[in-house]
């Protein structure tokens, strides 16, 4: 399993927060299809196969119940949204993880500090 965030977007012309509302518990796959622009840059690159690129849109058509053409016109929306929205200027709010994100950046200066590996992500 793996976490998914879920932020609320407030957006005007002056400053735009984005709060983040919870974490999902979503499968891998599903984690992958919702970073979907990440996705593709470790397809493009190599890090993931094409047939994992296959699977990837296999499993959104079955989940979603729906066919090739409703991924292909959510997948331009989304990009779409993303590419207006990344023009903003943008606040992040933890929201309720605040006191979380704070400790983990700290453990996370301390481990470097002890010379800790970096923990390599795989998909």
């Amino acid at each position: 399993m793996h976490g998914h965030e879920v932020w609320k977007y407030e957006e005007d012309k002056a400053a735009c927060t984005a709060t983040l509302l919870k974490v999902d518990a979503v499968c891998r796959t599903c984690h992958n299809i919702g970073h979907w622009g990440n996705t593709l840059l470790m397809i493009r690159s190599g890090l993931v196969q094409h047939e994992t690129h296959l699977l990837f849109r296999r499993h959104f058509r079955r989940i979603n119940r729906c066919r090739q053409a409703d991924f292909d016109r959510h997948v331009i929306s989304s990009f779409a949204e993303w590419e207006r929205r990344s023009k903003k200027k943008w606040k992040l709010d933890w929201g309720p993880f605040t006191s979380l994100v704070a400790e983990a950046v700290a453990c996370r200066a301390s481990r470097r500090q002890q010379g800790a590996p970096r923990v390599k992500l795989r998909v």
